[in-house]
């Protein structure tokens, strides 16, 4: 089915506007910064997948009705991140980043344990297309709700498993990107699929990449954790502007693939972990600094000190928060107002 005949994208403004809530600050206003959805053409998420969307008062009814499990709380808000497979050794550094990103985007401090082998005996496991192991997630999500150094993290708010694995979630399906059980705040995710040389047959491990290439492999891994994390903090697919919580059905997508979150989602997240539900400038101006340094940190991070230079897919992102935060530190300065967002070309 075609669904966008159903509802047509993009939403008119004044819906989308709507769905930021009354009273929004000056953070969660509409901008040149952010553009709304284009029209939806065939192969589009939102071409096959029926999203009713959700907005910010929908958000807080959800997380404060019994919903789902709840917001994180000052006693209970870590994410604790558990790499899954052996070949996660290899690659410590890619944790690192991903942690430090993790805690900038969502201002929730991470935990990551060590590494958890994925042995034959506790999993079930099958050959892929190309002849490589995937794994079932179901044992996955048992191993890590059973695990003693998990548990051991008592201020845990969700558990987050990422592994460089391709995995399946049932015998009919032929592979996922991840799936995550919301009430038990748990979800596992596997990078496998982003690596440049998957589809060649070449493991992650087995691989040689160039800079820029890791870089880049980096940057599509560490979206998929923070949309996902989005869900795990109750967000639904966003349906109102370019978000990281939009559906997604691949890199030809109408959307795109954007990294940063949109008012209304925004306004989510800064009302939940930072206790901000209007959008003060300089919470989120604090927020956007945070995750300007944790990209800076990305290349020294993956690559070591001598390739700091080296910003494949990161120049755009740090210019994007830049002008953003220019634009917050001056909220009289043309085009700042909520209007009607002209179309714009997507650089985030």
């Amino acid at each position: 089915r075609f669904l966008c005949r159903m509802r047509r994208f993009p939403l008119p403004f004044e819906e989308c506007l709507a769905a930021i809530g009354k009273d929004p600050g000056p953070a969660c206003l509409p901008s040149p910064s952010f553009s709304q959805l284009p029209k939806v053409k065939k192969g589009d998420w939102l071409a096959e997948h029926e999203e009713k969307g959700q907005s910010y008062s929908g958000y807080r009814r959800a997380i404060t009705g019994g919903f789902n499990a709840g917001p994180p709380r000052p006693k209970f808000n870590v994410v604790v991140l558990v790499p899954l497979g052996k070949s996660f050794e290899e690659f410590p550094a890619f944790l690192r980043a991903i942690a430090g990103f993790i805690t900038a985007y969502y201002l929730l401090p991470v935990v990551t344990t060590s590494v958890m082998p994925l042995a034959k005996k506790s999993f079930s496991s099958r050959e892929n297309e190309f002849d490589n192991r995937q794994y079932l997630i179901g044992d996955m999500f048992t191993m890590m709700l059973k695990s003693s150094e998990v548990r051991a993290v008592r201020e845990q708010f969700c558990i987050l498993g990422v592994t460089m694995e391709d995995i399946y979630p049932g015998e009919s399906w032929n592979y996922v990107f991840g799936q995550a059980r919301m009430m038990d705040r748990v979800g596992v995710f596997s990078f496998a699929r982003h690596h440049p040389e998957f589809y060649n047959g070449v493991h992650a491990k087995n691989s040689t990449l160039g800079d820029g290439e890791m870089v880049s492999w980096w940057l599509d891994c560490v979206r998929t954790c923070v949309h996902e994390l989005g869900h795990l903090l109750g967000m639904r697919h966003c349906i109102y502007f370019r978000c990281l919580m939009n559906g997604n059905n691949g890199p030809g997508d109408s959307a795109g693939r954007t990294t940063f979150l949109c008012p209304v989602c925004l306004r989510k997240v800064l009302s939940v972990v930072a206790g901000d539900e209007h959008g003060a400038v300089n919470v989120a101006v604090e927020r956007y600094n945070g995750i300007a340094r944790a990209l800076d940190a990305v290349p020294r991070e993956l690559l070591g000190p001598e390739k700091q230079g080296v910003t494949r897919g990161l120049t755009k992102l740090k210019q994007w928060l830049a002008d953003r935060v220019l634009e917050l530190d001056q909220p009289d300065a043309p085009g700042h107002a909520v209007q009607r967002l002209a179309p714009a070309v997507q650089v985030n």
